[in-house]
Order: structure tokens, then C-alpha cells, then sequence
């Protein structure tokens, strides 16, 4: 009975149907016999349903892939998923391994200094750049 009131609270009349059929208040020969025009509102409403579930579907793949950094809306398939996430890893590899270098290079005083002195030379050149004229 509460599969029945959560299916009718959510609207969801597919499951209503089943759990009919399920506890056989509706047989085949009923189904048969049903009006087109109550065929019709069936589809209707199990077609919104589907539209439903779609959305659904596209909300969760879009969070997905903003959560780890995906092209949303470029068919997320579970087979190139291992590749992606073989890419991510590679990725995050590469940024911890330069974070550690830096954080090395902290340890050291001089060298310290040294990039400093780089960073504050290339931002220096960057800003130059941008006020050139083409």
C-alpha cells in the first residue's frame, strides 16, 4: 500500500499500473478493451514522465561533470569514463608533483628568492604586454 500512495503522490503512472497488474485488478483482457482515448492520456502522461526522468538525468550528469571539471553536454558514456578519469589522475599527478617541487623550493631561502624575483619579472612583462598597441 505505501508503494501505491508514493506512486500516486509522485504521479507516476507506470507504477500505479504495474502494481494493478501486480495485485491483478487489471488483467489483459481489461487492458485491451481500454478507449483510445484512455490510451492516449496514458502515453501523455507517461511520455511527461519521461521527459521528467530525462531532465533528471541531464541534472545529474551536468553536476557531474562541473564537479570534476567535464565538458557538460558532450554525451558522458560510461565506457570512456575510465580514459577521462585516467587523464584526471595524470592531471592531479602532475600538480601535486609541482606543488611539492615548490614547496622544496620554499624550504630553501635563495631559491625561494630566486622565483620570487621570476614572477615578479614575468608579471612585469605580461602587463607590458597587454598595453601594447598591434
Amino acid at each position: 500500500m505505501q508503494r501505491v500512495n508514493q506512486a500516486h503522490e509522485a504521479g507516476d503512472l507506470l507504477t500505479l499500473l504495474e502494481l494493478q497488474l501486480q495485485i491483478e485488478q487489471i488483467d489483459v483482457d481489461h487492458i485491451a478493451n481500454l478507449g483510445d482515448q484512455r490510451v492516449k492520456h496514458y502515453n501523455k502522461v507517461l511520455a511527461e514522465q519521461l521527459a521528467g526522468i530525462k531532465g533528471e538525468i541531464e541534472h545529474v550528469e551536468f553536476a557531474f561533470c562541473m564537479e570534476f571539471g567535464l565538458r557538460p553536454g558532450w554525451g558522458l558514456k560510461p565506457t570512456e569514463l575510465g580514459r577521462v578519469l585516467d587523464q584526471t589522475r595524470r592531471e592531479w599527478s602532475a600538480e601535486l608533483a609541482r606543488q611539492q617541487h615548490e614547496l622544496r623550493m620554499l624550504g630553501d631561502v635563495a631559491a625561494t628568492k630566486r622565483w620570487l624575483k621570476r614572477q615578479q619579472r614575468q608579471q612585469q612583462r605580461d602587463v607590458e604586454f597587454d598595453f601594447m598597441p598591434f
